[in-house]
């Protein structure tokens, strides 16, 4: 790793995650002996730990636990450098392979600090540049309501069930999700209403994607209708993928300072029908998809509807508000091919 005394290196690991074990934060201890470790049981604890990595002046911080884990950490060094006048001096940020779904992971690859027989190694010097998605003071790559959130709500139901069963394991990781989707978020929807929901722009200009191609051409102006009427999902995303590299926002970088706004209402059977296609990326917009670029927007549902924030569930809600971050942060690019 670089020497301590030019980049001070921090690492925090959520201690409620799964893969977050005393074996695996005891394996981070001795393979990164110079760099401050802290492993959180609780929540209330983020604040204090980002603002001693913020004073401390920390350059690199590695999250492990998942995009929730990332979403905290960055947001709560967000809080601590604007009190501070510091947002100049926030730090470069990384994920660990130790959380499930690590949309971050796929854009810009995961260090297996942490695993057993890794050898400790420089961190790599490239990085990637990405905006955030903010809602109340949470940054995170993508959020979401309706459908996604509600997969999510019946997967940690799943999980709960199944704990302490001969039959954990299928219900953690990708085999859970996809369990919950199609035992409970799925026959739901047959039944279901479809929420509605009233869409305005709240911010710059906002360009519709038609075609697979943003219109920029044309354009929604501020405080204008974006959409009104049934959604089965509607995500915004700063980056294309969801967990498990499910490229859910195509567009995410089709406008630098702007964020991908999408709205299905794809029934059960037609969702399944193009799933493969939702998953790559491919599906592009037509009367039951519907792609934007925004900067900053409301969203109000007809009744309260499941939502989440980088994966962690926030509940049912009536009001949403989303924007494009006014700045970007610094990611830790595993994959760049080594200089040599």
């Amino acid at each position: 790793m670089p020497s301590q005394e030019k980049s001070r290196l921090a690492v925090v690991l959520n201690g409620n995650a799964k893969s977050v074990n005393p074996a695996v934060i005891a394996r981070v201890r001795d393979q990164l002996t110079a760099a401050d470790l802290y492993a959180s049981e609780k929540l209330s604890e983020a604040e204090g730990i980002a603002r001693e990595i913020i004073e401390k002046g920390t350059t690199t911080v590695l999250t492990g636990g998942g995009d929730g884990t990332f979403t905290v950490t960055l947001s709560q060094l967000v809080q601590a450098a604007q009190e501070r006048d510091a947002m100049a001096k926030l730090p470069r940020l990384g994920v660990l392979k130790l959380g499930t779904g690590n949309a971050l992971a796929w854009l810009a690859g995961a260090s297996e600090l942490g695993q057993k027989g890794y050898t400790p190694r420089p961190l790599p010097s490239a990085s990637r540049r990405i905006r955030l998605v903010e809602h109340k003071g949470m940054f995170s790559p993508f959020a979401g309501s309706g459908a996604d959130a509600q997969v999510l709500a019946d997967y940690h139901s799943i999980k709960a069930q199944l704990r302490d069963t001969a039959f954990s394991g299928f219900g953690e990781g990708l085999s859970g999700y996809l369990l919950a989707g199609l035992t409970r978020t799925l026959p739901r929807a047959l039944f279901d209403t479809l929420p509605r929901v009233r869409i305005v722009n709240e911010g710059s200009p906002v360009y519709r994607v038609k075609d697979g191609q943003p219109d920029f051409e044309n354009s929604i102006p501020k405080g204008a209708l974006i959409y009104e009427g049934p959604a089965r999902l509607c995500g915004v995303g700063s980056i294309p993928y969801y967990g498990f590299k499910m490229k859910m926002f195509p567009y995410a970088f089709s406008a630098s300072d702007r964020v991908n706004l999408r709205i299905t209402t794809l029934g059960p059977s037609e969702f399944l029908a193009r799933l493969s296609e939702l998953w790559r990326g491919e599906l592009i917009a037509d009367q039951k998809l519907f792609d934007f670029l925004i900067d900053k927007i409301s969203i109000e549902f007809d009744h309260p509807t499941m939502a989440q924030i980088g994966g962690d569930a926030i509940g049912a809600q009536k009001k949403l508000a989303f924007a494009a971050s006014d700045f970007e942060v610094e990611l830790v690019d595993f994959l760049a091919q080594p200089t040599l």
